[in-house]
């Protein structure tokens, strides 16, 4: 190869001078062919600049000499040796094609540096090349970067030249670091794009990245916006790794949403400088300096490198610039200092800040971060540095709401009739576009208003929300999101994990469960449903307190002495005390005061009224609990539910329980099998005949009124259909906790300012009223009458605890009583205490109602120390009437 070179070379040398000053220093350059002509305008500009300034190169004159590089290597190689002869202190090429090894050969032999334009993958990286085309790594970064603050999961990579697998490896290698990215690569066809759109669009992909020529993209985007394809809709996003995207031309009518990078920042005050004297400057109209491709604004900048290298190497050094012959192989002395000293540039031009590293590339440069709309100007909405990353300046901030991007679009809403959400009106028939109703429509009319968008109402085909087959293909509202024949699904959507795999969904405007929705049962009327406000327990502790307390009235009163007395005091021939609380009197008194009803009988002593005034208290707590209780018994008809819960349901097999086929209800069970509770449910109805799933909501209220059947739905239908039909209620709680969202297309621009005018709606109350509205009802509000419950031990065991208290002190009190009493009367008759006791004692176990006052000594004592054994009758008590003036008097003396 070395020889076929120099033998080419020698047949050149001619051109060549002996010697060449730096009075003049020539530019050379291998221009690509199908941009030759502006590269050209470029690098002449460029010369025209330095030299009309002096400052940078105020000795030197510098001048051109550009050829179109040959496709072949043979021939590039003999037009690099032609600017070698001229000479020149290094070689611009802005190709990357197949002469570029040829190229980087001579210049690596001939130590004259190459100063590459066009993208340089690692492996070509030499010690006498410089590239101002960003590094490529830095480059993948980039992409990643916005990628990645875009949010993309599902990513699908375009690309046509195999050298974009090495410039994006840091993209295709995202989903080995993230486990939630998917990247899915596919190579276009050059002048043909439809397969591979056709692929994009079937797998469901939205999100977009474009590593294609300008003429393949233009093709790509063109196709795209096919009818049959609507690739360029609202619901696509496209990041674009061209650096000219700024000024493609996108097919007209679309509103598709481009992302891509620019090293022109065209705002930029140099820039806008640069570009104005260019207009002025050049006579041709055969460039646009205001369209300026990429490429040549870095062939523009390739030269303020080189100006830049040379002034710094005279400062340091003097330069001789010799012709080199390919033939005889000496290289550049200078060539290592010089390339040196262009790796040492740093400076801003037309493509921002370039500096490079030590081994020529370019890693100092600022990405501008734009986005491309049809029939508008590009927008800036940040930039990305290889040292601060990504930099976004023009985000949404907050939860404003920004109606200017969706006013005066109109939108296809699709829904399905599910009262009272969508409803057609009465009147419907008339004709009009208005033909429904409900609390969506109510929901889209004040996202209308406030976001300003139109809107078109249709039925979803099928009448399905949207579920997923085996197959995983879906139905219903899902997919017609999915096919984009809708913008928004506006029903009860159930927002869902799986549905959030294919489309997009607003905030939640609803909160909802599933519940269970069954019949009422019939009244059950019972004879002796007077008890039921104490439990069975609860009764037989009354009676038994009943029963208890009568023995201890019984047995105190005739233990008391204060309880006996003279039933005639006023005859004093009257031998006889009584006790009126026998046994059957003293059971009769305490079913009286149980009846709130009284007695003739009232008790004298202490203790006794100490036993009736507990047993008072006692009856008091528990007519007092028992009316309170039968008040609110009475006041709700007694049902008998036989399910009340998901696990009666569940434990059971005579009634049949199903839900909507096809719904998130379906998907819960489905979803959930391994909870037992819904496993076995999840089993019972996919082996119930006949079938207890229903098509809609509206027959499984049917089936539910017929009987023997549970329906499970959303708790908002189920209250909705419980204040319609009064025989209807609601069984437990619910069974999980879920929203209703609208749905968008995956990837849809809108979705994020519908569900901050849905927050916003909240915060106003306005989805209150809303909800208000549609779910009144003529039924009054339904009471849980199955919770009602008997009184049992825990609510009144404590006022057993203070009957049997009161029965304890009043059976001391007792004691005491006879205690005091018997001293008494010792010392009053001159008898014993043990005497006293004695006799209290007999009258306390004598059943009779009176007993004779004789004191006979049938009761035997041993007498005081004092008193001689007492043989006779102690005779009777004598018989004495206290008046009022205080004076005692004995019986037979009152009585005359």
């Amino acid at each position: 190869m070395a020889v076929v070179l120099l033998m080419l070379a020698s047949t050149m040398a001619f051109f060549s001078t002996c010697a060449s000053s730096l009075d003049t220093v020539t530019i050379g350059g291998l221009l690509q062919r199908n941009e030759s002509q502006r590269e050209d305008l470029a690098v002449r500009y460029a010369i025209n600049n330095i030299n009309s300034i002096k400052s940078l190169l105020p000795r030197t004159k510098l001048i051109s000499n550009t050829q179109q590089v040959s496709n072949t290597s043979f021939t590039a190689a003999m037009q690099a040796c032609s600017l070698l002869s001229t000479p020149v202190p290094a070689i611009l090429q802005t190709s990357s094609g197949p002469t570029f090894s040829a190229l980087r050969s001579i210049s690596s032999r001939f130590n004259v540096p190459g100063i590459e334009t066009s993208w340089m993958a690692e492996r070509d990286v030499d010690s006498f090349l410089v590239s101002l085309f960003p590094e490529s790594s830095l480059f993948g970064r980039a992409i990643v970067d916005l990628v990645t603050k875009n949010g993309w999961v599902d990513v699908a990579l375009v690309y046509e030249d195999n050298k974009a697998l090495v410039r994006l490896q840091e993209l295709i290698s995202l989903p080995a670091r993230r486990q939630r990215v998917k990247v899915i690569v596919y190579q276009v066809e050059k002048g043909d794009s439809r397969n591979v759109l056709r692929e994009i669009r079937n797998s469901g992909t939205t999100e977009i990245v474009l590593d294609l020529s300008t003429s393949t993209l233009e093709t790509f985007l063109q196709q795209a916006s096919d009818p049959n394809m609507e690739m360029l809709s609202k619901y696509y996003n496209y990041i674009v790794t061209s650096l000219d995207m700024d000024i493609v031309r996108l097919p007209a009518h679309t509103e598709v949403n481009i992302t891509s990078f620019t090293l022109m920042d065209r705002g930029r005050p140099l820039v806008m400088t640069i570009l104005n004297r260019w207009s002025d400057w050049q006579n041709s109209t055969s460039l646009d300096p205001l369209r300026l491709p990429t490429s040549v604004a870095l062939v523009y900048d390739a030269v303020y490198v080189i100006a830049h290298a040379l002034s710094s190497l005279q400062r340091k050094t003097n330069i001789r610039l010799d012709p080199i012959m390919c033939e005889q192989g000496n290289p550049w002395p200078l060539g290592k200092a010089f390339t040196a000293q262009l790796k040492k540039v740093s400076i801003q031009g037309l493509s921002g800040p370039i500096g490079f590293d030590k081994n020529g590339r370019r890693t100092t440069f600022q990405l501008n971060v734009i986005n491309v709309r049809e029939q508008s100007k590009a927008q800036r909405l940040g930039f990305w540095t290889p040292d601060k990353g990504l930099n976004m300046t023009e985000e949404k901030k907050g939860r404003a709401v920004s109606p200017g991007s969706l006013r005066n679009r109109t939108f296809v809403v699709t829904t399905r009739l599910e009262p009272p959400f969508v409803m057609f009106k009465r009147d419907w028939t008339s004709g009009g576009d208005n033909l429904f109703e409900g609390y969506c429509m109510d929901l889209l009319d004040e996202l209308s208003k406030m976001l300003g968008f139109k809107y078109r109402v249709s039925l979803v085909p099928d009448a399905n929300y949207g579920f997923e087959n085996e197959d995983g293909v879906w139905d219903g509202m899902v997919r017609e999101l999915m096919e984009r024949r809708a913008d928004l699904a506006v029903a009860p959507f159930t927002i869902t994990s799986s549905r959030e795999k294919v489309i997009d969904f607003s905030k939640p405007f609803m909160n909802v469960g599933i519940s269970i929705l069954y019949r009422k049962p019939q009244t059950e009327d019972r004879l002796f449903a007077f008890l039921s406000p104490l439990s069975y327990d609860i009764w037989l502790y009354v009676l038994l307190a009943y029963v208890g307390v009568s023995g201890v009235l019984f047995f105190v009163a005739r233990f008391t002495p204060y309880e006996w007395y003279d039933p005639d005091p006023c005859n004093p021939d009257s031998n006889v005390e009584e006790n009126n609380f026998t046994l059957l009197n003293s059971f009769w008194y305490n079913i009286g005061a149980f009846m709130q009803q009284g007695s003739e009988s009232l008790p004298r002593a202490v203790s006794t009224r100490t036993v009736m005034g507990s047993w008072w208290f006692f009856m008091l707590i528990i007519i007092s609990s028992y009316t309170a209780n039968l008040a609110a018994f009475l006041t709700v008809e007694r049902m008998v539910i036989p399910i009340e819960s998901a696990e009666d349901l569940a434990a059971q097999t005579q009634i049949h329980y199903g839900c909507l086929q096809g719904g998130t209800t379906m998907t819960f069970f489905k979803q959930n099998s391994k909870v037992p509770t819904y496993q076995k449910m999840w089993a019972f109805m996919n082996t119930v005949e006949p079938s207890p799933f229903t098509k809609t909501v509206e027959e499984g209220i049917l089936r539910v009124l017929n009987g023997n059947y549970a329906f499970l739905l959303e708790s908002t239908m189920n209250e909705y259909v419980r204040r319609k039909s009064c025989n209807l209620t609601q069984i437990g709680g619910p069974l999980d906790s879920k929203g209703y969202g609208i749905g968008t297309p995956n990837g849809s621009p809108f979705t994020d300012d519908i569900s901050n005018a849905i927050l916003s709606l909240q915060e106003q109350g306005r989805l209150e009223e809303l909800y208000r509205k549609w779910w009144k009802g003529s039924c009054p509000a339904e009471e849980k009458d199955w919770f009602f419950s008997s009184l049992n031990w825990d609510q009144v065991g404590g006022i057993f605890i203070v009957l049997m208290v009161g029965l304890a002190l009043s059976t001391v009190i007792a004691v005491l009583e006879v205690i005091v009493k018997s001293k008494q009367d010792a010392k009053k008759f001159g008898s014993t205490r043990c005497h006293e006791l004695m006799k209290g004692l007999r009258l306390a176990v004598n059943c009779k109602k009176g007993e004779p006052l004789s004191r006979s000594g049938s009761l035997r004592c041993k007498p005081p120390p004092d008193l001689t054994p007492c043989t006779h009758n102690l005779g009777r008590r004598p018989s004495f009437i206290v008046h009022s003036n205080g004076n005692i008097v004995s019986k037979k003396e009152s009585v005359l």
